[in-house]
């Protein structure tokens, strides 16, 4: 009757053990043509908060979407896409608030990009709070999914 200790693991569709969460970072992915029409619409780029130029937005919209094509195809890597995805888009958000500061002339005398104003703080925060905690949620995703498959290729 299988082997002493071990357990039995429910997996999700993509062989995580959260059921269902793969599909739910995949439909975020999938929904980023609503993102960009609320960019293109009120001018408020929350998923691309840190690109500041309208054509690196655009062509990140549009990777944003085809990883949510790969997740949707490939459930088991919509944990690595999620920490990757997190990681990059929290660089550049990080850049765009540093970068400026850091140039400290341009930025005192008025020519800084930093992110101002309390829609830049919301901004910010709303962003970088859902960037960070997608890379937590994912990063736990993917180690549950080897601690998986670890028990279930144990010593028989």
């Amino acid at each position: 009757m299988g082997r002493p200790g071990a357990r039995i693991v429910m997996r999700g569709r993509g062989g995580g053990a959260a059921p269902g969460s793969q599909d739910l970072l995949a439909g975020y992915y999938l929904a980023t043509p609503l993102f960009a029409a609320l960019d293109a619409v009120a001018g408020w780029p929350v998923r691309v908060a840190g690109f500041p130029d309208q054509g690196w937005r655009w062509g990140w919209y549009l990777i944003l979407f085809l990883l949510g094509v790969l997740c949707r195809a490939r459930p088991r890597l919509a944990p690595l896409v999620g920490m990757g995805e997190s990681s990059v888009n929290l660089t550049f958000l990080f850049l765009s608030v540093l970068l400026p500061l850091w140039d400290g002339a341009a930025y005192l005398a008025g020519d800084g990009e930093a992110q101002s104003g309390i829609a830049g703080i919301v901004n910010l925060l709303l962003s970088g709070g859902v960037l960070v905690y997608s890379f937590h949620r994912s990063q736990w995703e993917w180690r549950q999914g080897l601690e998986s498959r670890v028990r279930d290729t144990g010593p028989s």
